[in-house]
């Protein structure tokens, strides 16, 4: 999935990191954006977590005693619940939830979406197997629709990256035949983390990170939004060659709207600054 996040709020990506977290018996690999303990990985019993943000308009969590959505994540994932295990957990929770969430959970047997909400019990969709589950930010479940707090465009927007999204992988399907063995959707991290990348729609200026979990050879796979200082002889540099105003050029830099390779360290300030951008590709093992 994409982590598409508000830059400014999350430190423009410069404190991402993954986590491995390991006892003798089991253990837990998973990706945080800016030490906010909010997990997308998995666990040894096979199950993968990946969490969107759910805008709906219920607050009556944040005026009681309620779960928080990252409480739910790192149950599954600690207890090391299967599929299964998961979403009978979640079925039988009697503590109200904070906020909306939206989950994808997955593992050998199937992938189930699940919406957290203040205002009810989590809902949870069929079991799909064997075809893709997609989602965005927007509510798929009907008793969720009508509590979406969303703006229309917000809204339309996550429609429209789904349905991006969507194309790609039928694309990516019918173009290569015998990479896919088949299958309807990619069946490797490396594959997935292609799919999410060929669409500028889907991996977009917003978009801090983008992850995939590969839950048959238990690796995670991440493409950090990397930023690397910019100095200003370069933004002149920039603006001679494209016969742009230096302040438009940095404007675009302190966006991250251009990509270089510097050979710089990354960033990490987490703090607005003129800079280009790199997606560095980095794969995770969890070995227990």
């Amino acid at each position: 999935q994409p982590a598409a996040l508000p830059p400014l709020l999350y430190g423009y990506g410069d404190f991402d990191t993954v986590l491995c977290l390991k006892t003798p018996q089991a253990g837990t690999l998973v990706y945080d954006s800016d030490g906010r303990l909010c997990p997308i990985g998995m666990n040894s019993s096979g199950l993968g977590i990946s969490v969107f943000n759910l805008h709906l308009s219920q607050t009556t969590g944040f005026e009681q005693p309620a779960l928080t959505v990252q409480t739910v994540l790192w149950e599954l994932l600690l207890a090391q619940h299967t599929l299964a295990s998961g979403t009978d957990w979640l079925k039988n929770v009697k503590v109200p939830l904070m906020c909306g969430s939206a989950l994808l959970l997955a593992d050998a047997t199937g992938s189930v979406t699940v919406e957290l909400n203040s205002g009810g019990p989590p809902a949870i969709s069929e079991l799909h197997c064997g075809t893709p589950t997609v989602r965005a930010n927007h509510p798929l479940q009907d008793s969720c629709k009508p509590s979406f707090g969303g703006s229309e465009r917000a809204g339309r927007e996550s429609e429209r990256r789904q349905a991006a999204l969507t194309r790609r992988l039928v694309a990516w399907c019918a173009k290569a035949p015998e990479r896919a063995n088949g299958a309807s959707a990619p069946s490797s991290g490396e594959d997935a983390l292609a799919v999410l990348r060929s669409s500028k729609k889907v991996r977009n200026l917003s978009t801090l990170a983008c992850v995939a979990c590969d839950l048959r050879q238990r690796r995670l796979h991440v493409e950090f939004r990397e930023r690397q200082p910019a100095t200003e002889a370069e933004v002149m540099k920039i603006a001679k060659e494209l016969a742009l105003p230096a302040k438009r050029v940095a404007k675009a830099l302190a966006a991250g709207s251009v990509q270089c390779k510097t050979g710089r360290r990354r960033m990490t300030t987490g703090k607005p600054a003129r800079h280009f951008t790199r997606w560095a590709r980095h794969a995770f093992t969890l070995g227990v």
